[in-house]
């Protein structure tokens, strides 16, 4: 995929990927309400709607999948940014067609458009590394390298727990190594 508009075809339909529009963050604020996600809020999503993308069902006009990216400043060079990609997400329904594979390639053609990334990462979980990210190209890697978004966002994530003497989240750190 090398364009911001793509469509593929499901079995569930015909799907177009493209960027999302403000019509959509409603949308992708209730998609974002998923037991594997950190939910955004209309606010939140709108705050970085310019990286989002949608996948839709053509036959439904249904969105279906999102994904997104969140810019954090870099704790180490200022004039340098990390891309943290966020709230990847395909309807149960209509997995196993690609979508989520395909919307994740979509957000990293874009971001390494960017002249100004040190860093592509997410957190996510071993299932979801497994089926997406690591197809993509990512590795694991230590969370103390993103700084910012353990600061920023795990402060408010539900995962982030300690009970019985242990931490309960069970996401791993990604990173995309495309310098």
């Amino acid at each position: 995929m090398n364009t911001d508009t793509q469509t593929i075809e499901s079995k569930m339909g015909k799907i177009v990927f493209r960027k999302a529009k403000e019509k959509d963050v409603s949308t992708i604020s209730s998609l974002t309400e998923y037991e594997t996600l950190l939910p955004r809020s209309v606010d939140e999503v709108r705050e970085i709607l310019p990286y989002y993308f949608v996948a839709e069902c053509v036959e439904t006009g249904q969105i279906v999948g999102c994904i997104s990216a969140f810019i954090h400043q870099s704790m180490l060079d200022e004039s340098k940014y990390e891309a943290e990609i966020v709230s990847l997400r395909v309807l149960d329904e209509f997995k196993g067609n690609g979508i989520g594979s395909a919307l994740l390639q979509l957000e990293l053609e874009a971001l390494k458009r960017r002249t100004d990334l040190k860093h592509i990462f997410a957190f996510t979980t071993e299932k979801v590394f497994t089926g997406s990210f690591s197809k993509a190209g990512f590795v694991e890697a230590k969370p103390q390298l993103f700084g910012a978004k353990v600061i920023q966002a795990c402060a408010k994530c539900p995962k982030n727990v300690y009970k019985d003497g242990k931490h309960h989240c069970d996401e791993i750190a990604v990173l995309y190594p495309f310098l």
